[in-house]
């Protein structure tokens, strides 16, 4: 078996097309000591032919198949099968940078003994061409994530992205991998899975290293630069992070639940406002969600899932 220093995985799911850009962009640099995952989350049959023709061919790369569709559970697929010290993920819908391959070397080389994970720089690459007038949190919705520099840090609150991350794979594996309570199932925005694992190790001592080097360029659909779909993620970007407090243990008080059950009317009337600058439509789904999950928690893994969300107008 050869000597890998890194695993590059990606989950994939009906999208064989981004799939196979996302890889020429990765097979374009030295893989030389990188280990390739592709793990099919229960892809259609159409798109599960077109992976299959995508991957073929490729030096070090191992195809996964998972009949249950469920990010966490790819994710954890790819864990399993990794045979490197340090576990990259990338979305199936980013482009790496020319020099990612690189970077994500010299980065994972130069790591600290407590340093678990390198989060790296996403630019967005919209399908239109033209830069939508959005905000920050829009932004961050769409995983966004263009801080500058280089430096390192022990919170679980630094912003770093599953779309772009590379995590030392002993210590994931040490805290139990990525919990099948959260994490992309389907169309269901539910989120958070990579999240709560960066939360879990920042608590059990570890850090968090970010550079801007490490960057690709996440592709933004013209539906995402819709309200309803902003809406609709915002919601379940609510739902996500209680299911995070409510996992990671973390309590709740009632001043806090009062709080933002009092702020859904104000931001209900002030929701229709444009102002890229305040998104209160945004914040509005965002506390629906919230409430939502702490009064009734959402099932995972059923088939009403899509339809628990409320339609947003």
């Amino acid at each position: 078996m050869p000597d890998f220093t890194l695993t590059v995985a990606i989950c994939t799911h009906n999208r064989p097309e981004d799939l196979a850009e996302c890889l020429d962009a990765l097979y374009a640099q030295d893989l030389s000591g990188i280990q390739l995952i592709v793990v099919d989350s229960a892809s259609r049959k159409d798109a599960q032919q077109a992976i299959v023709r995508a991957t073929a061919g490729r030096a070090n790369l191992q195809l996964i198949r998972l009949e249950s569709p469920g990010l966490s559970a790819a994710r954890n697929a790819a864990v399993e099968a990794s045979v490197a010290p340090w576990l990259a993920f990338l979305d199936d819908d980013a482009i790496a940078a020319p020099d990612w391959v690189m970077q994500a070397k010299r980065l994972t080389a130069l790591a600290s003994p407590v340093c678990a994970v390198i989060g790296g720089r996403v630019d967005p690459l919209y399908s239109s061409g033209a830069v939508p007038e959005i905000g920050r949190r829009w932004s961050q919705l769409l995983s966004l994530i263009q801080d500058e520099g280089e430096d390192e840090s022990n919170s679980g609150r630094k912003a770093v992205c599953g779309a772009n991350v590379i995590f030392r794979r002993s210590p994931v594996k040490r805290i139990g991998s990525f919990p099948g309570e959260l994490g992309r199932i389907g169309n269901v925005l539910l989120s958070g899975e990579e999240k709560l694992v960066i939360e879990r190790l920042c608590e059990a001592g570890c850090q968090i290293l970010y550079s801007d080097l490490l960057c690709v360029r996440h592709k933004i659909p013209k539906e995402r630069l819709k309200r309803e779909w902003a809406a609709r993620r915002a919601y379940w970007d609510g739902v996500t992070d209680q299911k995070i407090r409510r996992l990671m243990r973390r309590p709740v008080s009632i001043l806090t639940v009062a709080k933002i059950v009092a702020a859904i009317p104000l931001l209900g009337v002030l929701a229709p406002s444009r102002s890229p600058a305040h998104e209160f439509f945004i914040r509005f789904w965002y506390n629906v969600g919230c409430i939502r999950e702490l009064l009734f928690p959402v099932r995972l893994h059923s088939s009403l899932l899509a339809s628990n969300a409320p339609k947003p107008i």
